[in-house]
Parts: structure tokens; C-alpha cells; sequence
């Protein structure tokens, strides 16, 4: 695997390259993890809920829909 060399922040902040968010599906602010192994630290994202992202999904595509319309769509489309 490749790896990466990059600078500690006075302040403990640690820049990881775009590329590599991009590559391992991280979004700013999001939580990670950091575990003590006896090679070093590991650093691992922390995945979702399914529910949570479910959710979040809905509620993205359902932005600037009114309950209206989706009562007026479930009706057409029962017997």
C-alpha cells in the first residue's frame, strides 16, 4: 500500500490529502478512529449507520417537495 508523509500541526491536526479522502470515501468533519497498534497508529473512518445514512438520503431528495405533492402521487398511484 502506498503511504503518505505529512507534518503534526502544533495543535495535533493532521492534513490528509485529498486524494486519499477521496479514496477512502472521507468527508470533512467527519469522526474517525485512531488506535494504538504496537507498529504505530492506525487511522480508519467510521462508517455510517445504514439507518442514519438512509435518512440523510431521504431528506436530501425529498428538499423542497410539499407533503401535498407526495400525498397527491401516493394517491394516484393506489386503488
Amino acid at each position: 500500500m502506498p503511504t503518505t508523509t505529512v507534518q503534526v500541526r502544533d495543535d495535533g491536526v493532521i492534513r490528509i490529502p485529498p486524494e486519499m479522502m477521496e479514496k477512502y470515501g472521507l468527508i470533512p468533519n467527519q469522526p474517525i478512529e485512531i488506535m494504538e497498534e504496537e507498529e504505530g497508529l492506525k487511522i480508519m473512518g467510521i462508517k455510517k449507520d445504514p439507518y442514519e445514512e438512509f435518512v440523510e438520503l431521504l431528506e436530501e431528495g425529498l428538499k423542497g417537495i410539499e407533503w401535498k405533492e407526495i400525498e397527491k402521487g401516493r394517491k394516484d398511484r393506489c386503488f
